[in-house]
């Protein structure tokens, strides 16, 4: 997608990304209550710095209703103005927030077909196939646009945390307990240190950041040139680890060796769910089967704390479908 070349309201009676962040507190309160697919990535927390690195440019079309909020923006696309999540990147932001979904997704909607000349297109992710809003979404968007969908379903990978770590590990198979015995033993005999650290300032975050950021450029993701050592990656990074922290929902993990960071694991926990971000560790020590020990640690460490009974690993990997027993797919509805 290009950006189109200006950052004002695409329509009238909407509110501007800096009113918008203003009023992220009353915008994640309606997140709480709502039944998302993915809360986390549909809070401001995460939206906000999406739409600032990734959209910059884009035209705001943010509109608080009484029954919730509708989050959009419109970018220059192949299908000319389109109006999409402010988070379109990885397709995980729901676009209509409220306590009663398919309420405050006809009132988008509505308000929408009043301002058709406003766009071209609608981008919507973060549906549920089959749910009473994507189907109220087909239907009364069918009536004006011809519809499709996105190019790929979005899916992540949940594990419960139901009976503390007891029961997670009863929940996994044979080969995977034996595996991570292995794994734990190894890092144990080699002396590796796991150090927790919640920050609870931006500059706390910052800080964490700057040494995650060290570990990760020796990584292969970063010899490579991926992972968050990419400049807009890394911009994205701070400002919602910054806003993590203030909330005091910042977690994370260093593993130390021979008076050294080695490796790490961070996220965040929104309501009874904690958001996995990122996992890494240096190459050299790939047999210590790092990544197996600071998964776990980070299990163990939330289970202790009681707050969350859900660990969402993020999008699907192979290695992250051993840890988890839910999929939860979404899609995103195209209206043309």
């Amino acid at each position: 997608m290009t950006r189109s070349t200006s950052s004002q309201c695409a329509i009238e009676s909407c509110i501007g990304f800096d009113a918008f962040a203003q009023q992220a507190a009353a915008f994640d309160a309606a997140v709480d209550i709502s039944e998302l697919p993915d809360p986390f990535c549909s809070s401001s927390e995460w939206i906000i710095p999406a739409q600032r690195v990734f959209g910059p440019l884009a035209d705001s079309c943010i509109k608080r209703f009484d029954e919730g909020w509708m989050a959009l923006m419109r970018l220059d696309t192949p299908l000319g103005r389109t109006l999409v999540p402010l988070e379109v990147s990885w397709c995980l932001a729901s676009p209509f927030v409220g306590p009663e979904p398919s309420v405050i997704t006809g009132k988008a909607l509505r308000f929408l077909l009043q301002h058709r000349d406003a766009y071209d297109a609608l981008f919507l992710s973060g549906l549920t196939r089959g749910s009473a809003e994507f189907s109220l979404a087909a239907h009364v968007l069918g009536r004006w646009f011809r519809l499709g969908l996105g190019r790929k379903t979005t899916v992540r990978c949940v594990a419960s945390l139901e009976g503390g770590v007891d029961g997670f590990l009863s929940r996994r198979s044979r080969k995977f307990r034996k595996s991570l015995r292995g794994s734990l033993r190894r890092a144990e005999q080699a002396g590796v240190l796991l150090v927790d650290e919640a920050p609870s300032t931006p500059a706390q975050a910052l800080d964490a950041l700057r040494r995650i950021l060290a570990v990760e450029a020796m990584s292969w993701k970063g010899k490579e040139g991926h992972g968050i050592t990419i400049d807009t990656m890394q911009q994205f990074y701070e400002d919602m680890l910054a806003r993590l922290a203030s909330r005091g929902a910042l977690r994370i993990t260093f593993a130390w060796l021979d008076g050294r960071p080695i490796g790490f694991i961070f996220g965040g926990v929104r309501g009874r769910t904690y958001r996995g971000l990122q996992v890494s560790f240096l190459d050299e020590y790939v047999e210590l089967g790092l990544g197996n020990v600071l998964q776990f640690h980070t299990i163990q460490a939330l289970c202790r704390e009681g707050r969350v009974n859900r660990y969402d690993l993020g999008t699907e990997m192979p290695y992250k479908a051993r840890w988890a027993e839910e999929r939860v797919e979404t899609i995103a509805l195209v209206a043309h």
